[in-house]
């Protein structure tokens, strides 16, 4: 499976000029939008389409849009537009990986550690970012990174559709983002929105900062390598001093620095929102992975992937513990001894529930199927296990303890009623008898 981005030419879709002017565009647009508005157009596509002309009409009609579009759009291969749909792959549900959706794994942990590098800069040619080959078998050209044709053709190869048999070009490597989602995103599901920056390596120069390998004497040193200092010593007497050369490092020579990129063997970093669903239910102790947006690639390689790590954002009400649901929930001591109907919240809004009579503190109610997704694309839910805490006032009003007197008289006029009362009157009564009798016999 491989992301599905919607990178629109702009001007092409609106099938005008890359010089046309704000009238022009502006005519083209209402043409178009006349044809595809979905009120004017029932065809399935008519929807899509229409938003993506409105889009490319926003960001061409909009000067510094358009200037900062036609910039990026340079090197069109690598561009993130300012709204980019893509296709984020989930990993295989519980069932077929044999872990609980709450699981926590070791590649979540090392994965936080590496978070920050998510915008970081691709390292110079110097010094470059360890590579490491992907482990999937090769698939041919369905296996190629998306956007993979195109790089090779901005590249100048022959090449851009390999052999069937062509082994997959390593991987320029992953980065990991984190993403907080709520519990009802998770269940639900969510259409996520992410911000990525990136600086792609200088076409030119590969990310090398230079634009020819044979080197030129060093300006700093005149080619010596050395850097001569003189000055005044001891006694005010004259002492030179020898460096090596910051510039050459004592190499007298410096391959000349690549016109395009000033050296940095980098482009301007470029941003952009990337929009992908999270599916309901999805597991948490394995990655989403958007195919593509990586760490930036050399010729040699494909872009690596982003990897989207989801944790819960804490609930206020509800606490995890897959595929269930815990809530903690006062009531009134005197819903607790008359029982009743009690309002319940979940993650789709409150529903009735049955307290019953008597019910003491800590007691459990349970509404089943009420709780998350057992396994992703599955319909069966876990419970919402509700514990009740019996609370009372602090202090009681003057009506409060006239009710409460009046209920204790109510209790005591039948208390038969109340088993373990009856049972402890009869043995006072014993003992009162029993403490008559041995005074009478004194």
């Amino acid at each position: 499976m491989h992301s599905e981005v919607k990178d629109d030419n702009y001007y092409a879709l609106l099938g005008i000029r890359g010089n046309a002017s704000a009238e022009e565009i502006k005519r083209a647009y209402r043409k178009l939008a006349m044809a595809w508005h979905p009120d004017r157009n029932t065809a399935p596509a008519a929807e899509e389409k229409f938003k993506r002309i409105q889009y490319a009409y926003e960001v061409l009609r909009d000067p510094p849009r358009r200037a900062e579009y036609d910039l990026a759009t340079r090197y069109r291969w690598t561009y993130v537009p300012p709204e980019t749909e893509v296709k984020a792959e989930a990993p295989p549900s519980d069932a077929a990986a044999g872990t609980k959706p709450g699981a926590r794994s070791a590649h979540t942990a090392q994965a936080e550690a590496a978070a920050p590098a998510a915008e970081a800069d691709p390292a110079p040619a110097a010094d470059p970012p360890p590579r490491t080959r992907s482990k999937r078998p090769a698939r041919g050209k369905t296996a190629r990174a998306p956007d993979a044709d195109a790089a090779a053709e901005a590249a100048g190869a022959d090449d851009a559709a390999p052999a069937a048999d062509a082994p997959e070009r390593p991987s320029a490597g992953d980065v990991t983002r984190r993403l907080w989602i709520t519990l009802e995103q998770h269940l639900h599901g969510y259409r996520a929105k992410l911000k990525i920056t990136r600086a792609e390596f200088c076409k030119i120069c590969d990310g090398s900062g230079v634009a020819d390998p044979t080197p030129i004497p060093c300006r700093k040193c005149e080619g010596s390598g050395e850097i001569r200092k003189t000055g005044f010593g001891f006694f005010f007497s004259l002492r030179t001093t020898v460096e090596i050369c910051p510039d050459c490092e004592g190499k007298g020579a410096l391959p000349p620095k690549c016109g395009e990129c000033g050296g940095t063997g980098t482009e301007v970093p470029k941003s952009g929102l990337l929009h992908f669903d999270v599916p309901p239910g999805v597991r948490l102790d394995a990655p989403l992975r958007v195919r593509g947006y990586g760490k930036a690639p050399r010729r040699h390689e494909r872009a690596g992937d982003l990897l989207v790590e989801l944790q819960l954002a804490t609930h206020p009400l509800f606490e995890p513990d897959f595929p269930h649901l815990k809530l903690k929930m006062p009531i009134s001591g005197a819903r607790a001894l008359a029982g009743g109907e009690i309002q319940v919240p979940t993650l789709e809004g409150e529903l009735p529930a049955r307290v019953p009579a008597g019910a003491g503190d800590g007691a459990e109610i349970l509404l089943a199927g009420h709780g998350l997704l057992q396994d992703p694309g599955s319909h069966k839910r876990g419970d919402l296990k509700v514990q009740l805490q019996v609370v009372w006032p602090g202090e009681f009003t003057a009506e409060q303890l006239a009710l409460l007197e009046q209920l204790d008289r109510s209790l005591l006029a039948d208390a038969s009623a109340m088993a373990a009362f009856a049972a402890w009157q009869e043995r006072r009564d014993n003992a009162r008898q029993a403490a008559h009798k041995g005074g009478a016999a004194h």
